[in-house]
């Protein structure tokens, strides 16, 4: 797993990653600290030890040196091997979906794929996080019409004015998620709408409210198969097909599930069906076409396959992912076979599961 991909690619927008390289975020009550090395992450946990919370003491793997003492950091390994000992450790499974391995996936999909195949060598690692239900629905409210770094904005004003103080590190102060009984009161859109949210101040607080009103609902939505969660997602104020699938893929597990925004519409125009060039508009046939040829091109793990062609289009990625594409290219010149091109876009060693 590569954090600076999985952690800065849109899915999830309580991380921050500080001048030393370490990333900060929250994980529902918890503060975590992870730091990533060449073949493995290590995390801390905040608060810090207490009565309640006893020290993390996972052993580092032999001959592996820690550099912090093991009351400080735990080494955690990123396989699927289960986590039984460490509560902690067990949480950042979940929420990473460590139990899927992905040097197979990336083996498949490059295979089927020839736009994968080019990219993937500079884009190993990248995991669909499986997050908080109520926590993914009211951030990807916040998406409506609006930018990584102004949704990642909204949602910390979310958390500071209306969540619980967990802690302080480098001198940022995070906060718990607000629950909806918190932001369902009828204060809630003036407050935010003081607070530069604007039209979507009114999504937030109707939709908390919808959900105090039907207190079955959160529950329907968690069990309900794919086509049912959406829908009844998009009952809500503000939540549309895409923000209803980003909600379906990132925390309910409907790991084929492919979100279309501009992102994915201009790959798939550029690089796939290049007759959606002269549209101007995605109607819900567009939509929906472009989300079936996806599950057709990459299976039942497409929504995690499109995140990795969607991280390589961002632009702050995208030089990277263009040299990687022309490098792919030119190797092909000298290649002999279709066996030795599927060899070179993926090798064990490039995954870091």
């Amino acid at each position: 797993m590569q954090l600076d991909y999985v952690l800065a690619c849109g899915q999830s927008f309580r991380w921050h990653k500080n001048a030393s390289g370490e990333w900060h975020g929250v994980i529902g009550r918890k503060a975590f600290r992870l730091r990533q090395t060449n073949d493995h992450v290590e995390y801390q946990v905040f608060p810090g030890p207490s009565a309640d919370m006893p020290a993390i003491s996972e052993p580092a793997p032999k001959n592996r040196r820690q550099s912090k003492s093991a009351k400080e950091t735990a080494s955690m390994e990123f396989s699927k091997t289960p986590a039984v000992i460490d509560p902690h450790l067990s949480e950042l499974h979940r929420y990473f979906a460590l139990e899927t391995s992905l040097m197979p996936l990336y083996e498949a999909w490059s295979a089927a794929d020839e736009r994968f195949a080019a990219v993937a060598p500079q884009f190993q690692g990248i995991r669909m996080l499986q997050q908080d239900f109520v926590e993914t629905l009211f951030s990807f409210i916040c998406s409506s019409n609006n930018n990584i770094q102004r949704i990642q904005q909204m949602v910390e004003k979310l958390c500071s004015n209306y969540g619980a103080a967990i802690c302080s590190l480098d001198g940022r102060t995070f906060y718990s998620f607000p629950s909806v009984d918190r932001l369902a009161g009828k204060e809630v859109d003036g407050e935010l709408r003081k607070l530069g949210f604007g039209y979507r101040a009114g999504f937030l607080q109707k939709s908390a409210e919808y959900i105090t009103k039907h207190p079955e609902w959160l529950d329907q939505v968690v069990k309900a198969d794919y086509a049912t969660a959406k829908s009844l997602l998009m009952e809500l104020p503000g939540v549309g097909a895409k923000v209803a699938d980003c909600i379906c893929l990132m925390s309910l597990g409907h790991h084929g599930v492919v979100p279309v925004d501009t992102h994915v519409f201009a790959i798939t125009a550029e690089h796939y069906l290049p007759k959606l060039r002269d549209i101007k508009s995605v109607t819900p046939r567009v939509y929906n076409e472009i989300g079936e040829f996806y599950r057709a091109r990459f299976g039942p793990m497409a929504g995690w396959a499109h995140s990795v062609l969607f991280t390589a289009h961002l632009a702050r990625f995208k030089k990277k992912a263009e040299s990687s594409a022309g490098r792919t290219h030119n190797k092909r010149k000298k290649m002999v076979t279709p066996e030795s091109v599927g060899a070179e876009h993926v090798s064990a060693t490039d995954c870091v599961n």
